[in-house]
């Protein structure tokens, strides 16, 4: 099926099935969820254009229910770009919720789509903007819920779409009840993902490091007893940890021999630790640690004399 030449006046969403009535709440849901998506897909495409849909008439069959866009530009200085709307709207279904692995092909202005079921030729423009459609929260959201409105009305048999103005025409893609579940499985797991994915981004925007200060005891291990930046050795809940001491009093006090430091010692201190995001398992993962500032010593177990 040659799309290329399609536009994005009407179009026409197909129920299929034995009745020409459909439920209301069935339509409805199905009707707001397409229309999220088509508005989604509009604001990427033609970002400075808002899109109007209207569900305009039905047709006797199936029950058939057309559906008009209207466009206006937000400014008078804005020029109405290519109609791919509905063309992608089609390849979404086709091939991100419908097919296993379809066969895509640029030849020249146009994008040929090889499936197990059709074969059909969209504009370039429909290639070009395909993965920011397909990976788009808001597209999976709006198509979920017309999904989902079906799936719960068991005299739609099918759930079409048919580009243009001839309302009989063969839809360009249409989804048999019996893939419904898995439609809904995986735009469930789109939803998800993107959740995913914008939390990731969200908290890569905010900071990829942090520091947390915890007030603490670490068991000293290794003893660095000159002033300086080398760290020291340290047991801290279970682990052994490496991290210098900053704390100017602490060391004015060894120095001064107000502390004697042995075997077995811990110290009360302020532990700073500096994590870092890990974007796989969306985890703070500790990387460095500084003691800030000591309160004081806790003195180890005293061995003492058997004899």
């Amino acid at each position: 099926m040659d799309l290329r030449d399609i536009t994005d006046d009407a179009f026409t969403i197909k129920f299929g099935g034995p009745h020409t009535e459909i439920d209301v709440y069935t339509l409805t849901d199905a009707l707001i969820g397409i229309a999220d998506a088509l508005r989604e897909i509009n604001s990427i495409v033609n970002p400075e254009i808002e899109l109007e849909v209207i569900f305009e008439n039905s047709a006797e069959g199936s029950f058939l229910a057309k559906i008009r866009l209207n466009k206006r530009a937000k400014s008078n200085l804005i020029r109405f770009g290519e109609a791919i709307i509905v063309g992608l709207l089609i390849n979404y279904v086709s091939t991100e919720l419908l097919y296993e692995k379809p066969t895509y092909t640029v030849d020249g202005d146009k994008l040929i789509i090889v499936t197990s079921q059709e074969k059909l030729i969209f504009p370039k423009s429909v290639f070009d903007q395909q993965d920011e459609i397909s990976s788009n929260i808001n597209v999976a959201k709006g198509m979920k819920k017309a999904f989902e409105a079906v799936d719960q009305d068991d005299d739609v048999h099918s759930l079409g779409i048919i580009p243009g103005e001839d309302v009989h025409a063969k839809p360009a893609v249409d989804v048999p009840r019996a893939k419904f579940p898995k439609v809904i499985a995986k735009l469930n797991y789109a939803v998800d993902r993107s959740s995913r994915d914008m939390l990731t981004q969200q908290a890569f925007d905010a900071r990829t490091t942090r520091n947390v200060t915890e007030r603490t005891t670490v068991g000293i291990i290794k003893a660095v007893l000159r002033r300086s930046k080398r760290k020291w050795q340290f047991s801290w809940q279970g682990f052994e940890i490496s991290a210098p001491i900053t704390d100017p009093i602490f060391f004015d006090r060894l120095a001064g021999r107000q502390i004697a430091i042995a075997q077995g010692d811990s110290l009360d201190v302020d532990l700073q630790i500096t994590q870092s995001f890990h974007s796989e398992t969306l985890v703070w993962i500790n990387t460095s640690y500084e003691v800030l500032k000591v309160y004081e010593l806790i003195e180890g177990p005293k061995q003492t004399s058997l004899l």
